[in-house]
C-alpha cells in the first residue's frame, strides 16, 4: 500500500501510454508527414514512449511539441505537453522541474474546463510535494483535487476519498484517515461500486495494521474475505488470505497462517497469476523455514524458483536459492547447500552488474538533461540577441531612409526654389515642352500597350478557337464511329468519351474566370510568383491560388478533381519549390512575399520620383 503513493504519480500521468498501442518506429514515421494539431500529439506520444527508456530523448519531443502547441495557441497538447514532461523531470527526481510543468498542465487544463485532468495535475503537485516531504502543501493539494472529483462522480468521489485517507494514514494522522476511508466505504456501498468497496475494507485493514491495532486489522481482512467470497473474486480472496496471514503469523497462529498461504497459492495458480503465485511460495517458505520445517520450505522455493526463471525475476531467483541453501544447510547436505549457495552468489553479482548499469545510464541520463538544458538557455539567449539586433537594424534602416528623404526634399525644395527665382521667365515655356513631350511618350507607351493587349487576346482567342474546333472534330469522329457501330457497350463508352470531351471544352474557361477575379482580389499574385519562382507549373499556381485562399485540404481535393492524399503530396512538393522550412505557413509565406513586392515597387517609384526631380532641377 506504501508503494502506492510512489507510483501514482506515473499511472495519473501516463494515462495516453497506456492507450498507446503504437511503437516508436511508427510514430517517428507518421511524424515525418503530420501537420498542426496530428504533429503535436504525436509528438506528445513520442515523449511518453521515451520517458522511461531515454530522458533526453523524451525531453526533445517534447520540448519541441511544447513549442509548436504554443504557435498554434492549442491548449489540449500544452496541457499533455507539460504533464508529460513534468513526468520525464519526476523519473529524473528532478522535482523543481517537474512540479513547475505540473502546475502549467493544470493551468491548462483549467482553461480548457477539464475538471477530471485538473484533479490529476493537482494530485501530481502533490505527490511531488510528498517526495520532497512537505506533507501539509501535499495534503492541501489533495484536497483541493477531492473538490474537484468528488463532484464529477461517486466512483470518482471514492477514488478522492481514498487517496487523502492513505497519505493522512502515512502522515500518521489516523482518526482523519479512518474517517475518510469509512466514508470511501459508505461511498461505495451506496452508489454500487464492488471493487472500491472491496479496496476501503482491505484499506481499513492496511489502516489499522499501520496502527498496529492487529485486531481490528484482522476484524476488517475478515470482512474483506466473506465479500470477495461473495462475489466470486479469486484473486481479491488470494490477496486478502496473504496479508491475514501476516497478523495470524505475528499473533502466533501459525498453523491457520500456513493454511491461508496455501489457499491463497491454490488461488493464484487457479486465476493464473504467477507473481502473486511466487510472492505466495515466498511467504510460505519464509515460514517454513522460521518453523525449521526444512523439506517443506525446500518443496516451497523448488516451486518458487521455477516461476521465478520463467517469468525472469531475478530477485526473486536469487532469493529461492538462498532459502534452498539454508534449508539443506540445516539439513547438513552440504554438496546441495553449496550448489544453492553458487548459483545465489551467481544471480546476485549478476543483479549487482545491471544495479551498476542502471545507476551509471540514470547519471548519464541525468548528464544529457543538463547539457540539454544548458543548450536550451543558450539558444534561448543567442534568438533574443539576434531578435534584438534585428530590431536595432530596422530601426537603423528606418532612420537613415528617413534621413536621405528628408534631405533630399529640403534640397531639391531649396533648389527648386532658387531655380523658379532665377529662370522664371523661362519656366512656362520649358515646362510646356516638357508636358508635350510627357504627352508624346505617354502616347507611344499607350500604342504600344494597346498594340501588345490586341495580340495577347488575338493568340488567346485563336488558341481556343482551335482547341475547341479541335475537340469539335473529335466529337464528330466519335459521332460517325458510334453510327457506324452496334454494339451498345462500344458506343456508351464513346458517348461517356463525348461528354468528357465537352467538360473539357469549358474547364480552362471556368479556370481563366476564377483567375480573373482571383487577381481583383490578390493583384498581381501570379505574377509575383512567376517572377520569383519561374519554375513553379500551372497546376502548381492554382493550388497557391487555393492555399492563399485558405482552403481546406478536402476543398482543394474537390475543386482540382484529385484525392486529399494528392493534395497532401502536391503541397509537400510545393513547399520544396518554395524553398518553404517545414513549420513555415503557406499563408504567411505569400504574405511576407507580396509585402517584399510590395516595398520594392515602392522603392521603385521613389528612385523613379528622384530621378524625375533631378531632371527638372537640371533642366531648370
Amino acid at each position: 500500500m506504501k508503494a502506492l503513493m510512489s507510483y501514482l504519480i506515473f499511472l495519473c500521468a501516463l494515462y495516453p501510454l497506456l492507450a498507446q498501442k503504437k511503437s516508436i518506429d511508427q510514430l517517428e514515421a507518421e511524424l515525418l508527414s503530420a501537420e498542426d494539431t496530428v504533429r503535436v500529439l504525436l509528438l506528445d506520444d513520442l515523449c511518453v514512449q521515451y520517458s522511461r527508456k531515454n530522458a533526453k530523448k523524451a525531453l526533445e519531443y517534447g520540448l519541441l511539441g511544447l513549442e509548436e502547441a504554443k504557435k498554434l495557441n492549442y491548449d489540449k497538447g500544452l496541457a499533455y505537453l507539460c504533464n508529460d514532461i513534468g513526468v520525464v523531470y519526476g523519473i529524473q527526481n528532478n522535482y523543481d522541474k517537474a512540479l513547475s510543468y505540473f502546475l502549467e498542465s493544470y493551468r491548462h487544463k483549467e482553461k480548457m474546463k477539464d475538471t477530471a485532468a485538473m484533479a490529476s495535475s493537482l494530485t501530481n503537485v502533490a505527490l511531488i510535494y510528498k517526495h520532497e516531504g512537505d506533507y501539509e502543501q501535499a495534503l492541501r493539494y489533495l484536497h483541493d483535487a477531492y473538490d474537484i472529483t468528488k463532484n464529477i462522480s461517486q466512483k470518482e468521489k471514492a477514488k478522492g476519498l481514498n487517496v487523502l485517507a492513505v497519505a493522512y494514514t502515512e502522515h500518521g494522522e489516523y482518526k482523519q484517515a479512518e474517517t475518510l476511508f469509512t466514508e470511501m466505504l459508505q461511498t461505495a456501498q451506496t452508489a454500487g461500486l464492488p471493487d472500491l468497496e472491496a479496496e476501503a475494507m482491505k484499506n481499513l485493514a492496511w489502516h489499522h495494521f499501520q496502527k498496529n491495532d492487529l485486531a481490528t486489522s484482522l476484524e476488517w481482512y475478515n470482512k474483506a474475505l466473506l465479500y470477495e467470497t461473495e462475489r466470486q473474486n479469486p484473486e481479491g480472496k488470494a490477496g486478502v488470505l496473504m496479508n491475514m496471514s501476516r497478523i495470524l503469523l505475528a499473533n502466533g497462529e501459525r498453523s491457520q497462517a500456513l493454511a491461508n498461504l496455501r489457499e491463497a497459492a491454490e488461488l493464484f495458480t487457479t486465476a493464473g497469476n504467477k507473481n502473486r503465485l511466487i510472492t505466495t511460495y515466498v511467504a510460505l517458505t519464509q515460514a517454513c523455514l522460521e518453523d525449521m520445517e526444512f523439506n517443506r520450505a525446500i518443496g516451497y522455493a523448488q516451486e518458487g524458483l521455477l516461476l521465478a526463471k520463467e517469468t525472469n525475476i531475478k530477485s526473486r531467483e536469487r532469493d529461492f536459492l538462498l532459502y534452498l541453501h539454508k534449508c539443506y544447510d540445516s539439513l547438513h547436505q552440504k554438496n546441495e547447500a553449496l550448489t544453492y549457495y553458487k548459483g545465489y552468489a551467481s544471480v546476485k553479482d549478476s543483479l549487482l552488474n545491471e544495479k551498476k548499469i542502471a545507476e551509471l545510464a540514470s547519471m548519464r541520463s541525468q548528464f544529457d538533461l543538463d547539457m540539454l538544458e544548458k543548450e536550451l538557455v543558450i539558444k534561448e539567449k543567442d534568438l533574443l540577441l539576434k531578435s534584438a539586433e534585428l530590431k536595432k537594424q530596422k530601426v537603423t534602416t528606418y532612420l537613415a531612409t528617413g534621413c536621405l528623404l528628408l534631405v533630399l526634399t529640403t534640397s531639391f525644395a531649396f533648389i527648386r526654389k532658387q531655380k523658379i527665382k532665377i529662370k522664371l521667365s523661362n519656366m512656362a515655356k520649358k515646362l510646356q515642352e516638357r508636358e508635350l513631350e510627357n504627352l508624346r511618350l505617354k502616347k507611344i507607351h499607350l500604342q504600344e500597350e494597346l498594340s501588345f493587349k490586341k495580340k495577347r487576346l488575338t493568340t488567346y482567342t485563336l488558341s481556343v478557337v482551335q482547341k475547341n474546333n479541335l475537340m469539335q472534330e473529335i466529337k464528330e469522329d466519335v459521332n460517325t464511329i458510334c453510327g457506324k457501330i452496334d454494339t451498345n457497350g462500344i458506343s456508351k463508352d464513346l458517348q461517356k468519351l463525348k461528354t468528357k470531351l465537352n467538360y473539357s471544352i469549358n474547364v480552362d474557361n471556368d479556370w481563366e474566370q476564377f483567375k480573373l477575379y482571383f487577381e481583383q482580389v490578390h493583384r498581381d499574385f501570379f505574377k509575383i510568383l512567376k517572377k520569383s519562382y519561374p519554375q513553379l507549373t500551372n497546376n502548381e499556381l492554382r493550388l497557391c491560388a487555393l492555399v492563399r485562399l485558405n482552403m481546406s485540404i478536402k476543398e482543394m481535393a474537390n475543386i482540382l478533381g484529385i484525392s486529399p492524399q494528392s493534395v497532401k503530396m502536391a503541397r509537400h512538393r510545393l513547399r520544396k519549390k518554395l524553398d518553404m522550412r517545414s513549420e513555415e505557413d503557406f499563408n504567411d509565406f505569400f504574405l511576407k512575399l507580396e509585402q517584399v513586392e510590395e516595398v520594392n515597387s515602392q522603392a521603385r517609384q521613389v528612385q523613379y520620383d528622384l530621378k524625375n526631380g533631378m531632371a527638372q532641377i537640371n533642366g531648370y
